[in-house]
């Protein structure tokens, strides 16, 4: 039997190289705790060709850097950073590698100024997650796409995303949002071009070349998981318990989805068509 190459598959399919754009490690965010080797070392069992490293606050330096991705020769590791403005929103910011740029609680005008004026690329990231509200600005600065699919966009978020999206015109940009090497591949990008710095990616994302994927399989286990947590976690909302005593014994349900769920949000993933 004759076996087709990924690469062939890749070209019937109409893309280059698959990412995952969204990816926390213990290096630089506290809210995680795992190696950045754990996980580029599940990026490649994932079948991904890169990923981006999105610290909060913070980009990665040029010396830990190479030597992350002289240890990973086969899977391109770029950098970019998330940043959490004043308003409480987070946004994505790709292209540009200077610290000096970015901190965490600046305006979300600066922060859109310096995108535009660095000539990267910036994504509002899981948009409502935090409140019902974005930032005014976004409707008057422009933004390259906005996260429609992570692990932290969830139903209850769906529909004011989407009206959001349409709102400004802007394609779904979806990415794992992972702290931890399950959900690494979870969700990413497709490019039409092939990237291999900084400089690339941007562009690509700048000019729309690229459309969102899902692991289908891993997000129906998810979900599935999900669903049978349910339950015990809605019990103890009834019987008065704190969103840090629930996350404490379920960690899949964090504050904010803690929040929505209380008033009646629903907990699954989404998986939406490809542009």
């Amino acid at each position: 039997m004759d076996l087709i190459s990924p690469h062939r598959i890749r070209e019937k399919e109409g893309f280059q190289v698959r990412f995952d754009l969204h990816i926390h490690t213990a290096r630089y965010s506290g809210c995680s705790k795992t190696q950045p080797e754990q996980m580029a070392e599940r990026a490649q069992a994932e079948g991904l060709d890169g990923i981006v490293l999105t610290e909060h606050g913070q980009i990665w330096k040029d010396e830990e850097h190479a030597q992350l991705q002289a240890a990973f020769p086969d899977l391109i590791i770029l950098r970019g950073i998330e940043v959490r403005t004043s308003f409480g929103d987070d946004f994505l910011v790709y292209g540009t590698l200077d610290p000096t740029l970015f901190y965490q609680g600046m305006e979300t005008k600066q922060l859109l100024e310096q995108v535009e004026a660095s000539g990267g690329a910036v994504v509002l990231a899981h948009p409502f997650r935090y409140s019902r509200q974005v930032p005014p600005e976004i409707f008057h600065y422009p933004l390259t796409a906005i996260e429609c699919m992570s692990f932290h966009v969830r139903r209850y978020m769906e529909e004011q995303i989407e009206d959001l999206q349409q709102e400004l015109a802007l394609p779904c940009f979806a990415s794992s949002d992972a702290h931890d090497p399950d959900v690494v591949g979870l969700y990413g990008l497709e490019f039409f071009d092939l990237i291999s710095s900084e400089e690339e990616l941007a562009r690509s994302l700048y000019t729309k070349r690229f459309r969102p994927f899902a692991d289908k399989r891993r997000v129906e286990k998810f979900n599935l998981e999900l669903q049978r947590e349910l339950p015990a976690v809605q019990q103890m909302i009834a019987d008065g318990k704190s969103n840090g005593e629930i996350w404490q014994e379920y960690p899949r349900f964090n504050f904010g989805m803690l929040d929505a769920l209380r008033e009646g949000g629903e907990m699954e993933l989404l998986v939406k068509p490809e542009n």
